[in-house]
């Protein structure tokens, strides 16, 4: 269908999940190498703790820092997934606190199940700073921690 009738568009999608968002990809990825990595980290802007919080739980199933990147998505952007795999070309993506529409994905994912879309790997889970109180250990840090060990330890 080609119509140039943005109203009848409107009526005729109005109750579908449709975005027109402006994609905020070359200002996020900005000057990052691009290289192959094995896998890319999506997170809202982290505080230095919380980074050195995800470099140790990365650390601890066999990545390197030559082997992530973490692109931080501000508050109100949006970053193409599309255009951040070709980038970087990753096989395995971890998704911290950010909705599919932010990462312009047409996808209705549950937290801590693993996805394979096009042979990548992908694990949504709440923001990285609620994992990290205590009091979601069950909630939240332990299936993060299972799924991320079971499906997402680096190849050697």
């Amino acid at each position: 269908m080609l119509t140039k009738d943005i109203q009848s568009l409107k009526i005729l999608f109005e109750n579908d999940d449709l975005y027109t968002c402006q994609d905020d990809s070359e200002s996020i990825i900005g000057n990052k190498k691009s290289s192959n990595m094995e896998l890319c980290v999506f997170t809202n802007p982290l505080s230095s703790d919380l980074a050195q919080s995800i470099d140790k739980m990365l650390k601890a199933v066999s990545y390197d820092d030559t082997s992530y990147t973490v692109l931080e998505v501000p508050n109100n952007q949006y970053l193409s997934f599309k255009k951040a795999q070709k980038h970087f070309n990753f096989d395995k993506a971890l998704i911290f606190g950010l909705t599919p529409k932010r990462l312009l994905l047409n996808i209705s994912p549950n937290y801590y199940t693993k996805y394979t879309v096009n042979d990548i790997k992908i694990l949504f889970s709440v923001d990285f700073a609620q994992i990290n109180e205590q009091r979601n250990l069950n909630t939240h840090k332990i299936p993060l921690w299972n799924q991320v060990k079971n499906h997402f330890t680096r190849k050697r």
